[in-house]
């Protein structure tokens, strides 16, 4: 915020989180790491008054707020923090608030509303409404890059939202932009609890031999360790269909791909290619190189495969 209204540094570098003016870096009251922002904030009043700090301690307080949002709530709350942020730095008859402030009205309820439509997946679901966060941002720094290029006598137009509302409205993802893989592993790391650790069975001994560790733990070498807990039995059936037709492997499909063009795995809101072996039969392995996309999917991705299928030869 110091940033911002004192050394009016608004443009941040797309890749770089909580740079310039932008949803991610805002902190509302309740959320996680609020108690961090207000001692910082205490610092930085000791400062103004002459109080001696060290470099350390200047240094802390250009702290960015990287946390991302644990609810869906939390993102609602961002968004219109932001919001706020712009009305006060602009003013509230300016056309980037007020475009804005129309924008939220219809999109926070239905970031909101992911609790619900993508109930069976949380981790997509936040995803979802980390991604509509980013959106904003994107936009808003489009347009705060061609008002610093633009003459002050030239009006800049309203930023445009409508993608954003469209795809929030149509639940419809595909256009939000994709999170960078770098911010992946934050989100990993500071919401832990959506991706947890797989833990590999292990038992005592190691069969035949005497060898020096032969009363160690070993892992349990199964091919197939992780099953879907709660696999759609619609898509059981059609992987059941298309052994009948000698379908032998998730390969075959490929073999037999008669759709547009060449061939093309769906993909999850994400961007995540589906593991078509674990959505089909219901099980995997542990190793598998698309793991991040055994999900339980929502309706909106399932209806995709049945169309897949056909294009592979495969009886619905």
């Amino acid at each position: 915020m110091l940033d911002i209204f004192c050394q009016h540094d608004l443009v941040g570098y797309g890749m770089e989180l909580g740079a310039g003016l932008n949803p991610f870096s805002v902190v509302c009251s309740g959320h996680h790491n609020t108690k961090d922002v207000l001692v910082l904030a205490k610092r930085q009043a000791t400062v103004d008054v002459g109080a001696t700090v060290s470099l350390s301690d200047t240094l802390e307080f250009k702290t960015k707020d990287d946390r991302f949002p644990k609810t869906y709530l939390h993102a609602s709350d961002k968004l219109w923090a932001f919001c706020l942020l712009c009305c006060v730095y602009f003013g509230e008859n300016h056309v980037l608030y007020t475009t804005l402030f129309d924008s939220m009205q219809i999109v926070c309820p239905l970031i909101q509303n992911l609790e619900s439509v993508l109930a069976s997946s949380k981790k997509e679901g936040l995803l979802m409404a980390i991604r509509a966060m980013l959106a904003y941002q994107s936009k808003v720094q489009v347009w705060l890059r061609s008002a610093r290029a633009t003459p002050t006598t030239d009006a800049v137009a309203a930023p445009n939202f409508f993608r954003v509302l469209e795809a929030m409205e149509s639940q419809t993802y595909d256009s939000l932009p994709r999170v960078p893989d770098q911010w992946m592993e934050i989100v990993k790391a500071q919401v832990a609890e959506l991706w947890p650790v797989i833990e590999v069975p292990r038992i005592r001994g190691g069969g035949g031999g005497g060898g020096a560790s032969g009363g160690g733990m070993l892992p349990v070498l199964s091919k197939h360790k992780w099953k879907h807990p709660d696999p759609n039995r619609g898509l059981l059936t059609c992987w059941k269909a298309a052994l009948a037709k000698g379908y032998k492997t998730i390969g075959d499909l490929k073999a037999h791909w008669a759709g547009t063009g060449g061939y093309v795995a769906p993909k999850d809101p994400s961007s995540n290619e589906l593991c078509l072996k674990c959505l089909l039969t219901g099980e995997c392995k542990t190793g598998c190189g698309r793991s991040n996309s055994h999900l339980a999917y929502g309706n909106n991705v399932i209806a995709k495969l049945p169309q897949h299928l056909t294009d592979c030869g495969v009886p619905n």
